[in-house]
């Protein structure tokens, strides 16, 4: 695999861990170690502060050193982090295991996106967001199976070895030697660096608060309003998730036609638009739909943003993406507190308009933040999206000049210009993976009608309801989530061990003669 495609797959191993013990920490911690809420708050901070601070330190790392190692480094930290989970006896370990995971983190995603933009556009960032969403949805769908039967341990020290593996696959590929800003450029140092960058560092940081504070309303209001359990929220929310898993690779054709500036200010303004729209929404599938067009926003604003970022840097891409990321982080802590004290005092509608107001200023903003770093309207292709220059035109040889080829000079194993290498079928990978994606969202709208029917077992098994003699129907679906886990099994082995591609056959002697005839 290129250096790019293991990245993604280090992200995915990495992301899918992450996401879960975001989800299940509190709720471990609670009924594990009967912890208050004040100590879970206390926890969680201890990641997030943690995570802040050193973010900054490994954008400078990821700038002197090879950035594989350091996003190795990263991931063994997290690693270590989610073992301590595993085998906590009380919260001092969990303390302890918190400060871990919130320096691995920002080691790992500094560096890995900084890999990615060695020479990667938004094309590459968009692939790394979609690898970051599928790993998000296995690492839960894991989860949920593995912790009903071996209970939160399990989870844990499971997501301990995909870190590991991912520290493998940073390992085995290096990375470019590490580019040293020009002595006058605008990337000089940090303090430069950030001055150049503050719009859209501040416009990232905004617009993230925005994000995270109706997100995490959402899930409230789902609960509250509608009465949802937590399978029910997931099923409101999954087609959004789909479409932030499917889209990111494609989004940035419309950043080529239309240039960075336009595409993250229409993505901000639709995304203030379905902020506002969820004020009014009257049901669930109205929600679901809204959300799922936000996720669509969503997934094309990301990609541009990390590409900008990493254009702007100037050979700085460690200490740019640490920015970033740190901008990031800030809007995702501050978000959630405001937007749910708003919410409590003002309402959901209120909530709602304020996240629309914050979203549609961003996207006014956002010429300003893109004409302060002085790059062009539309990204520069990099090496591996620009469209190759046609070979010049050769003019055919005149007969008379041609001299007949004989079979006994031309070597058996000549390879012909036009033949394929043999080497990993990246693209066969790619398109099981996809194959798969097609199957579980016919999975999700098959198990929601069961669903709604009561006739389906996922359902019933989290009720502890499952009956000795199951209904057919119940027993369709038993045999589909089996399915569904094999067919995974099967289709992402070939991303781990992509199989081989053939080499398209040397030409024959009489070929060959006949194209130089």
């Amino acid at each position: 695999m290129r250096r790019d495609e293991k990245a993604y797959s280090a992200a995915a191993l990495t992301r899918a861990p992450a996401e879960v013990v975001d989800f299940l920490l509190p709720l471990w911690a609670t009924a594990e170690m009967g912890a208050t809420p004040t100590q879970v708050g206390a926890v969680v901070a201890v990641e997030a502060a943690l995570s802040l601070v050193v973010r900054p330190i490994a954008g400078v790392l990821a700038d002197r050193f090879d950035r594989g190692r350091i996003a190795a480094l990263g991931a063994l930290l997290y690693a270590a982090s989610l073992a301590g989970y595993a085998l906590a006896p009380n919260l001092t370990w969990a303390f302890a295991a918190a400060a871990l995971g919130g320096a691995g983190g920002a080691l790992f995603w500094v560096a890995v996106r900084a890999r990615v933009g060695e020479t990667g556009g938004v094309a590459a960032f968009g692939q790394l967001l979609a690898a970051e969403g599928q790993g998000s949805f296995i690492g839960f769908l894991g989860a949920f199976v593995i912790l009903g039967w071996l209970g939160y341990p399990a989870v844990f020290g499971l997501g301990a070895v995909a870190a590991v593996c991912a520290a493998a696959v940073m390992l085995s590929a290096r990375s470019a030697p590490p580019a040293r800003p020009p002595g006058d450029g605008p990337a000089r140092g940090p303090g430069k660096l950030g001055r150049r960058m503050w719009p859209l560092l501040t416009l990232t940081a905004v617009t993230a608060t925005a994000e995270a504070g109706i997100g995490l309303l959402l899930l409230l209001h789902l609960q509250r309003e509608f009465h949802l359990d937590p399978v029910g929220i997931a099923m409101v929310l999954a087609p959004g998730f789909l479409a932030f898993v499917l889209l990111p690779g494609h989004t940035h054709k419309v950043t080529g036609q239309l240039g960075r500036s336009v595409t993250l200010g229409l993505a901000l303004l639709a995304s203030a638009l379905s902020a506002g729209a969820l004020a009014f929404a009257p049901q669930p599938a109205v929600i679901s739909v809204i959300w799922a067009l936000t996720s669509v926003c969503l997934a094309a604003a990301i990609p541009v943003e990390e590409a900008t970022v990493a254009e702007a840097a100037n050979g700085a891409l460690g200490r740019a993406m640490g920015m970033y990321e740190g901008a990031q982080l800030v809007g995702a802590l501050v978000g959630p507190a405001v937007f749910g004290a708003l919410y409590a005092n003002g309402g959901w509608r209120i909530a709602c308009a304020l996240g629309a107001a914050v979203l549609t200023v961003g996207a006014i903003l956002v010429p300003f933040a893109v004409r302060r770093l002085g790059l062009p309207s539309r990204p520069a292709p990099t090496p591996r999206e620009a469209t190759p220059a046609p070979p010049p035109a050769i003019p055919a040889p005149r007969p008379a000049d041609v001299a007949p080829v004989r079979p006994d000079l031309v070597p058996a194993d000549t390879a012909h210009p036009s033949a394929k290498p043999a080497g990993p079928d990246l693209e066969h990978a790619r398109k099981e993976r996809r194959r798969w994606l097609e199957h579980l969202g016919i999975f999700l709208i098959g198990q929601g009608v069961l669903w709604f029917l009561g006739h389906s077992w996922i359902k019933a098994s989290i009720q502890d309801t499952v009956p000795e003699d199951l209904p057919t129907l119940m027993l369709v679906s038993k045999v589909w989530v089996t399915v569904l886990i094999i067919d995974f099994v099967i289709s992402f082995s070939y991303s781990i061990w992509p199989r081989r591609r053939r080499a398209d056959p040397a030409p024959t002697h009489r070929t060959a003669d006949r194209e130089l005839r």
